[in-house]
């Protein structure tokens, strides 16, 4: 029997797996920090002017991406896939699936930031029709 992969909007019901994600990316394993981490993101997303997709396979949450409408520009934050579920179009589909949200409420584009070197992310973008427009450089003071 095939997976079922199903993308649907992220909900408060959401914010532990957001959380989870969060608490692995930053090295975090304080229980009480990770609270903190998931009242943050229960903010975020309550925000009206956030979008979030969660991608399920068979029921389970397997990747998601966020961003929130600032005027009329998405500016993407996150985008996440567990590790065994990549490189399979998921990413894409993600991307796809919040711009269409966007779009449909008001949003004329889409931004994101990333890593010189996260190539993944550059080659991701690509694929979904966005352009490189600048170069940010920082110093430390």
């Amino acid at each position: 029997m095939a997976d079922k992969i199903t993308f649907r909007p992220l909900t408060v019901s959401d914010v532990h797996f957001l959380a989870e994600y969060a608490a692995i990316c930053e090295g975090i394993i304080d229980i009480t920090e990770i609270e903190k981490v998931e009242a943050r993101l229960k903010k975020r997303v309550e925000n009206p002017n956030y979008i979030g997709v969660t991608t399920l396979i068979n029921n389970k949450r397997v990747g998601f991406i966020d961003g929130i409408i600032v005027k009329e520009t998405l500016e993407l934050n996150e985008i996440y896939v567990t590790k065994q579920y990549r490189s399979q179009g998921i990413g894409i589909k993600l991307v796809e699936e919040i711009l269409l949200i966007a779009k449909s409420r008001g949003a004329k584009q889409a931004i994101y930031y990333t890593e010189p070197d996260n190539i993944v992310m550059q080659k991701l973008g690509e694929k979904a029709g966005f352009q490189l427009k600048s170069l940010l450089y920082e110093k430390k003071l």
